[in-house]
């Protein structure tokens, strides 16, 4: 099914689990895949160690949640919501005075890319985070990344600020 912007829907019921060391080798993998490095914010180069020392920071922080999304009988993706205080967006609207707020990051799949798998999984990530008590997230994307553009967006995100390349997408709960 299509919106008529290009943007492919799908009816997929997503799940979530939680990441763990387990999965280190294919975040590592999806991580560093061509696709993933241009669209990301930091594009820089990352290698296994660098890779394990984020996995045991985020896996070990309060603050930090890592997700698996599932469909279908298969990983399909990974996200993060992260409420680490040094990486929330001074631009975003839903970070002024308030609390319970998080930084979204997702990754599909390489192989699963295209498929119209990402707003399932914001989805199913939005009532993730209901479930943790988050209030409001914030996602920051390269203003040329459309399909992630467009996925937040079909999930009811809202562009609060552009600078520099770079667009901050907010969603309150």
């Amino acid at each position: 099914m299509s919106r008529g912007d290009g943007f492919k829907m799908i009816d997929v019921c997503v799940g979530l689990r939680k990441a763990t060391f387990d999965d280190e080798d294919r975040l590592f993998i999806w991580a560093t895949d061509t696709e993933t490095r241009r669209q990301s914010v930091n594009q820089g180069p990352i290698t296994f160690d660098d890779h394990h020392q984020w996995m045991m920071e985020r896996l070990c922080d309060s603050h930090s949640h890592v997700f698996i999304a599932r469909a279908d009988f298969d990983d399909i993706g990974t996200m993060m919501l992260d409420s680490r205080p040094n990486v929330l967006s001074k631009s975003s609207s839903c970070n002024r005075g308030m609390s319970r707020h998080a930084r979204v990051s997702i990754t599909v799949d390489p192989i699963h890319r295209g498929r119209g798998y990402a707003a399932p999984m914001l989805t199913a990530l939005c009532n993730k985070a209901r479930d943790l008590h988050i209030r409001t997230l914030e996602a920051v994307v390269k203003s040329d990344n459309g399909p992630s553009l467009s996925a937040f967006r079909s999930c009811g995100f809202w562009v609060s600020h552009k600078e520099s390349g770079l667009w901050t997408l907010d969603y309150r709960l």
